[in-house]
């Protein structure tokens, strides 16, 4: 946990409203520690619930929502098919 950088052990808000915890890092760090979850596992839930968030929070085209996540309309569109969003 201690060479994860302060700025992401601190709560925070994303711009779209998600909150990310130090809590979670830490829960996260365990959780690998432990053999229970893998880096890969953890980002791609990350990644998961963070799709599902901007999706649910916005009526915006998926076009304006993949440019404001920072990926391509396709990259979007295939992320949204493998979480089944």
């Amino acid at each position: 946990l201690t060479d994860i950088p302060e700025s992401l052990r601190r709560e925070r808000q994303t711009s779209n409203g998600a909150v990310v915890t130090s809590d979670m890092v830490a829960r996260a760090c365990r959780m690998i520690e432990q053999g229970e979850l893998t880096l890969p596992e953890f980002i791609s839930e990350c990644e998961r619930q963070l799709l599902a968030a901007t999706i649910s929070q916005s009526d915006r085209p998926a076009a304006q929502l993949a440019e404001r996540l920072g990926m391509s309309r396709r990259t979007f569109y295939n992320k949204r098919r493998k979480y089944g969003l």
